[in-house]
């Protein structure tokens, strides 16, 4: 994030002197690490889930990679994952058009996890059996509406 605003008051303001190359490419180093705990985060959560055995944790990891949320979540590692390892090339680094177009896919790699947890939190809310509710009847043998049975 810092980076996306940083390069581009850099170059409109003439900032060169205040924000030197030398800046850019500690932040990048800073962003790389980053994607490096992203990844291992990532792995844990994958690893935890096999090891553990448990049949809803492995379900849920399954159908986040082939699900219908599939390409959002292979969009969101590419992103955050994947793109920011060009950061270990000097060369990257150190060229301010290529950093921001890494920043601006990392911050899109964000964006993309936040809209795919809330989806899929939605997606594991509304899983309730249809009818599950308004099954019960009230003690003098009339059915409840959901809101009365749930509640």
């Amino acid at each position: 994030m810092v980076l996306t605003l940083a390069i581009p008051i850099r170059a409109i303001y003439g900032l060169e002197d205040f924000i030197t190359v030398r800046h850019l490419e500690n932040m990048a180093k800073v962003m790389l690490v980053t994607g490096l705990i992203v990844a291992y985060g990532y792995t844990v959560e994958a690893f935890v889930a096999w090891y553990s055995a448990d049949t809803y944790e492995g379900f849920m990891i399954w159908n986040r990679m082939t699900g219908p949320y599939a390409p959002v979540y292979w969009s969101l590692i590419a992103c955050n994952i994947v793109i920011p390892q060009a950061l270990w090339f000097r060369r990257v680094r150190n060229h301010a058009k290529a950093l921001f177009v890494v920043a601006i896919v990392v911050n899109i790699g964000m964006w993309l996890e936040r809209s795919s947890s809330s989806s899929r939190a939605c997606t594991v809310i509304s899983c309730r059996p249809r009818g599950a509710c308004t099954a019960r009847r009230s003690g003098t043998g009339r059915r409840l509406s959901a809101r009365s049975a749930c509640s």
